[in-house]
């Protein structure tokens, strides 16, 4: 595609040149707008290998996957674009501390985000997401997911600076939050069923925290 806009662009070079100047000038001229055409062409070529390179590149794959099997509405290899639901750093390459996405229920299945060591917040609102994959987030502090009523199984392992964590109007009934020693507020609310018009909510949760003695469950 990209030739064929600088074959076309030359093309309309030759016809639009002024054919009466002498041979010489006119080759001058010529070999001007050839080495326009030339430069242009280069920085079409490596615009996007740039833009790629001020993004992690494991963060830009992470979002890319959850384009291609998640059905985030975003655009790949695209991160320039992607201000509506990622926040990045201000380092060289630019890293991903938040990811905050609440805007329709397209999104759905397993959402994976093992090992982006700088995410530092998670957010997901209104989605159709069945599972949350935050292992190895090393760095993550909050974790909020609210409606998304498919939502019922949480990968934590390794997210050792997870302070906060909010569960509302999803359908998680066991997680274990094991190893999690700096967690200090968990929330967790189930919506389950509508009746004449009411929604009914209702927590039954059973949690393993490391030295807590065990299992808690709460029932409200």
């Amino acid at each position: 595609m990209i030739k064929k806009i600088v074959l076309i662009s030359f093309s309309l070079l030759l016809y639009f040149s002024n054919f009466a100047i002498t041979a010489g000038s006119w080759l001058n001229h010529m070999k001007k707008h050839l080495f326009i055409l030339i430069l242009t062409f280069l920085g079409i070529t490596t615009m996007h290998p740039l833009v790629a390179q001020t993004y992690d590149p494991y963060a830009v794959q992470v979002i890319n996957n959850l384009i291609a099997n998640n059905g985030l509405p975003a655009t790949p290899n695209a991160p320039e674009t992607w201000d509506y639901f990622a926040t990045w750093n201000d380092e060289m390459p630019k890293q991903l501390i938040e990811f905050s996405y609440s805007y329709s229920n397209t999104i759905h299945g397993t959402a994976v985000f093992e090992g982006l060591t700088t995410l530092k917040m998670m957010m997901f609102s209104y989605t159709s997401l069945s599972k949350i994959d935050i292992k190895g987030c090393t760095q993550l502090q909050e974790l909020r997911c609210t409606d998304s009523p498919k939502l019922h199984e949480l990968d934590a392992t390794g997210c050792t600076q997870l302070q906060s964590v909010s569960l509302i109007a999803c359908r998680f009934y066991n997680i274990d939050l094991s190893g999690l020693d700096n967690l200090i507020g968990f929330t967790c609310i189930k919506a389950d069923f509508v009746l004449f018009g009411y929604q009914f909510r209702y927590a039954f949760l059973q949690v393993s925290l490391a030295g807590a003695g065990g299992a808690q469950t709460n029932d409200v």
